[in-house]
């Protein structure tokens, strides 16, 4: 396989990997916005949850500073937008 070829091949995967995370973020929002306006979970504990959640991931990365960074924004980019998940969405919260 020639290098170009490999290059394009690359540049395909990574272009298909970041549009599967988009679309598994815009299912998220939706599912989530549906647990809240129908009553199942309400907004502060999901909140609390997702707070935990980026606690945990902060700890099994053992507090690496680059990670922390990172689950720090994605958390709070969580917190700012969960009762609107379609601006979370829309404000390309997804790397």
């Amino acid at each position: 396989m020639e290098l170009e070829e490999r290059l394009r091949k690359l540049e395909n995967e990574c272009f298909n990997n970041t549009l599967r995370r988009q679309v598994d973020t815009h299912y998220m929002g939706r599912i989530l916005r549906h647990l809240v306006s129908t009553g199942v979970v309400d907004g502060p504990q999901l909140k609390q949850a997702i707070t935990l959640i980026g606690e945990d991931m902060k700890k099994g990365s053992n507090y690496a500073p680059d990670s922390v960074q990172t689950i720090e924004e994605h958390t709070a980019q969580w917190l700012n937008h969960i009762e609107e998940p379609k601006e979370f969405l829309l404000s390309g919260a997804v790397s």
